[in-house]
C-alpha cells in the first residue's frame, strides 16, 4: 500500500466519520435518518443515532478489508478488489452527507 492510497483512504473514513459527528451536534434527538436503499433514493428512516453509527462502521470494514488486502498483495499487482472497495469507500462520506442534508430537511432545520 502506497503512503499515498493510505492517505487519502485514512482521509475518507474521517470525513465521514466528521459527517457523523457533525450531524450529531446539529440534529436534534428526536430526528430521523435516511437509509438509502438502492437508486430510487431514500425509502426507510430509522432513529438518528443508528444512522450516525452506520456510516461510520461501514466505513470502517471497508477500510480494514483495504489495509487487510493491501498487506497481503504482491508489489506491483493491482487489484480489482481495492480499486472497487475504494471507490465504495469514497462512497460513503458522500451519500453520508447526502442522508444528512435529507435528515436536516425532515427535520425542519437547514445547514
Amino acid at each position: 500500500m502506497s503512503l499515498i492510497t493510505f492517505i487519502a483512504e485514512s482521509l475518507l473514513l474521517l470525513g465521514t466519520i466528521g459527517v457523523s459527528l457533525y450531524g450529531a451536534a446539529v440534529l436534534p434527538p428526536t430526528a430521523q435518518w435516511p437509509l438509502h436503499l438502492g437508486p430510487g433514493g431514500y425509502g426507510n428512516w430509522v432513529p438518528r443515532n443508528v444512522g450516525l453509527v452506520m456510516g461510520p462502521a461501514i466505513a470502517m470494514v471497508l477500510y480494514v478489508i483495504l489495509v487487510v488486502a493491501a498487506h497481503s498483495q504482491q508489489p506491483n499487482d493491482p487489484s480489482s478488489l481495492r480499486t472497487g472497495l475504494t471507490i465504495a469507500l469514497i462512497l460513503v462520506p458522500v451519500n453520508q452527507f447526502g442522508a444528512l442534508k435529507a435528515a436536516l430537511t425532515r427535520s425542519g432545520r437547514s445547514r
